[in-house]
């Protein structure tokens, strides 16, 4: 993403769209599942990056 500004207006307008269709115990869950979304992209994306660090510190078998 090169405008980060950008990126967190257009999550603000749809947080505020979709809250605006839900009714509180629905926006509850669906916060709840959201988190749950991020909390598990990010521990993927963890996993990634160590296993990408790890192998580029590997060197090639020279034998």
């Amino acid at each position: 993403m090169n405008n980060p500004n950008a990126a967190s207006t257009a999550i603000h307008a749809l947080a505020v769209s979709i809250a605006q269709h839900l009714r509180d115990d629905d926006l509850v869950l669906c916060a709840a599942l959201l988190t749950q979304l991020a909390d598990t992209l990010a521990s993927i994306a963890a996993c990634r990056a160590h296993i990408n660090e790890n192998n580029s510190r590997e060197t090639p078998f020279s034998g």
